[in-house]
């Protein structure tokens, strides 16, 4: 009986898997190349759990199929080196090779000679003096898991090889990592500039309906095709996210198999993963974003939709090379194509999301427990009804509260310690909202983040058993935006089966009395069949 599988890589025989025969194919060319002159040297790369080894592993199967054995594979794997202490130049010798690489290669190649120097390390690949008798293709995994003064020794040394390949008998070579590995985190010039680099792309929707598809027919069970949808919206199709959510609904949380898995279970699971359950490749990429180095960016970008998307940018390369970010194109004023920063899918947003509250709630800059969230007037079973939310009767509670912490000389806007970032003022404004609701409505209703695009927008739901009520977050850029934003929340809204929506709006360049005067209710058609009518608060951060 085959099972959904995040953690390692599939088997074909025991784990539901798509065989991806293009990836794999466009990967052994590249390493192959001319049959005659030689392949490449190229770097594969991806996030964690995202089908390297696989890949792998793939690689050297299809190419004894098509090859026999004209091509000798091996493959090495450099986890052993993750904790080795590089010694200072000062104390190493110029040409010396780590003793800890010898252990390594060992593996690889258990008929080696003991390898003291460089020069011994590219003798290994000799047509006269090596181990080999044939042309090599070589796999190198976790390439990028140790100090970069080693990797950088380490691809000079391919770089010769490559440059004088006559005497030698190495044809193709992958490097494989989480990063585009070679020259990334060097002040040097890269000394592999030989080579190409190839991303493992995320699961298609297609490719994750075939997943579950196969279940189906294993098990005989139905996975409703929004289901399905969900998952991969949730996830982008980051494969190890696909399969460890698979898991949960078809084994973990599928109680009863003679039952159809709907949205209702997929809802539970869903709400499992984000909040109580432990996961390694979503663990291991929380750990990368949560350094404070990054604080600030990522804060700005659940505030600002329009960060342009660089990939020499420091921040932006290191979150999208583990798994964080992605980038999306748009048009710009012009009509011309350009990348937009996006989370990397709306899973990994919302786990963000309540990191970052934790760590605002911990410094204190949310006001937590230093002026009650609620005035002896205010009455929230009065805003929670059966059938309808009064959200605006929420909001001017929330605004009640901005007004006492502003008495009472706790301003939030000017507790934060990056007060000149005015991305970061608007993204704390966003946590502000939704800690508060957390605690004012407490008891009487449900309050829930909502990414519904996966990118910057946060959308706040408010719900209980009999009806739901969506407050949509957004930052204050101009006005001709803000009616834009009306008309985007209308839309949603009706998306919901909703008829009513909140806007708020944060301003962190305007005092509360200069944007007054865009407050208020409006009316928004969609479709030009349905009018949805919108609440728009604008909050000023910026104190007289």
């Amino acid at each position: 009986m085959r099972h959904f599988h995040s953690y390692g890589p599939t088997d074909p025989q025991r784990h539901f898997t798509v065989d991806r025969a293009q990836l794999v194919n466009r990967c052994c060319d590249y390493l192959v190349g001319d049959l005659e002159k030689g392949g490449h040297y190229f770097t594969i790369w991806a996030p964690r759990q995202s089908g390297k080894t696989w890949l792998m592993l793939q690689m050297k199967e299809a190419v004894a199929q098509r090859y026999g054995e004209r091509f000798e594979v091996r493959m090495l794997s450099l986890e052993g080196l993750r904790d080795m202490v590089f010694p200072p130049e000062s104390q190493s010798e110029p040409d010396g090779v780590p003793r800890a690489l010898n252990g390594e290669l060992k593996e690889a190649f258990p008929d080696q000679v003991p390898i003291h120097t460089w020069e011994d390390f590219r003798n290994l690949f000799s047509k006269t003096s090596g181990v080999l008798d044939r042309p090599l293709l070589l796999l190198i995994d976790e390439v990028d898991c140790f100090d970069a003064r080693l990797l950088t020794q380490l691809a000079g040394q391919f770089r010769k090889l490559f440059l004088n390949r006559t005497p030698h008998y190495l044809h193709g070579l992958a490097l494989i990592g989480v990063r585009a590995v070679v020259g990334l985190e060097s002040h040097t010039e890269s000394p592999f500039n030989v080579q190409r680099s190839f991303h493992i792309p995320n699961f298609t929707l297609e490719e994750v309906q075939e997943l579950f598809q196969q279940y189906q027919e294993e098990r005989e069970q139905v996975v409703a095709a929004d289901v399905v949808q969900k998952t991969f919206e949730a996830t982008n199709g980051q494969p190890g996210l696909v399969g460890w959510l698979g898991e949960l609904l078809t084994d973990t949380y599928n109680d009863n198999p003679s039952q159809p898995i709907g949205l209702k279970s997929w809802r539970h699971v869903y709400r499992q993963a984000t909040t109580a359950l432990p996961n390694n490749t979503l663990t291991y990429m929380i750990s990368k974003a949560s350094l404070p180095e990054y604080h600030e960016f990522l804060l700005a970008l659940f505030s600002n939709e329009e960060i342009p998307f660089a990939f020499h940018d420091p921040h932006h390369n290191y979150l999208y090379m583990h798994g964080v970010l992605g980038f999306q194109q748009k048009a710009d004023a012009k009509g011309e194509r350009i990348n937009i920063c996006r989370f990397a899918s709306p899973f990994v947003q919302k786990c963000l999301f309540d990191a970052l509250h934790r760590d605002l709630r911990r410094s204190g800059l949310l006001g937590q427990g230093q002026t009650a969230p609620l005035d002896l007037t205010d009455l929230p079973a009065d805003w929670i009804n059966p059938d309808r939310i009064d959200l605006p009767a929420i909001l001017q509670a929330y605004r009640r509260y901005l007004q006492r912490l502003n008495e009472a000389g706790q301003d939030p806007w000017k507790q934060q310690p990056q007060r000149t970032n005015l991305n970061v003022t608007e993204a704390v404004g966003h946590f502000h909202l939704y800690a508060w609701l957390t605690n004012a409505l407490n008891g009487f209703a449900t309050v829930s983040p909502e990414f519904p695009t996966g990118n910057g927008q946060v959308d706040l739901s408010i719900s209980t058993q009999q009806t739901q009520a969506i407050i949509e977050v957004k930052s204050f850029s101009n006005v001709s935006k803000l009616k834009a934003s009306q008309q985007q929340a209308a839309r949603y809204a009706h998306q919901l089966g909703l008829d009513e929506v909140m806007l708020v709006v944060y301003a962190p360049l305007f005092p509360q009395q200069r944007v007054d005067a865009f407050c208020g209710e409006m009316h928004a058609d969609v479709e030009d069949e349905f009018r949805i009518r919108v609440y728009v608060e604008v909050i000023g951060q910026l104190s007289m």
